[in-house]
Formats: structure tokens, sequence, C-alpha cells
């Protein structure tokens, strides 16, 4: 069985020559007692993402809370 509790899918974070990294999407979910934390986003930069929509907000063109 698997145990969707817990877990993040995206391909293997990437690296500028700066030292930021970068993925192509992320695709998260946690379930702790801190609370219940998911989220979707295309082209993630550092913290921010060209798009995002999860339970922590929204996202578009990297402005918005991420």
């Amino acid at each position: 069985m698997v145990d969707l509790k817990w877990f993040n899918a995206n391909p293997n974070l990437n690296r500028t020559k700066k030292g930021t990294y970068w993925s192509l999407f992320n695709l998260f979910n946690r379930v702790s007692n801190q609370g219940h934390f998911w989220g979707f986003g295309i082209l993630q930069i550092g913290r921010r993402h060209l798009f995002f929509i999860g339970s922590e907000g929204v996202s578009i063109l990297f402005i918005g809370k991420s």
C-alpha cells in the first residue's frame, strides 16, 4: 500500500552558475502535526515559481506568495 501522507515529485534540482536551484516542476503533499501542505508548481527558481498553486497561496509570473 502506498502512503500518500508525504511525497515530493520533481525532476532533479539543477543549479545555475551562481548556485541558485531550479526545477521544471514540483508536486508535493505533506500531512503532519503542523498541518496539511500541498502544491503544484511549474518552473521553480530558488523559492519562486513561474506558476504555483497550493495550500500556501498562488504565484503567477514569480509574483505572489509561494
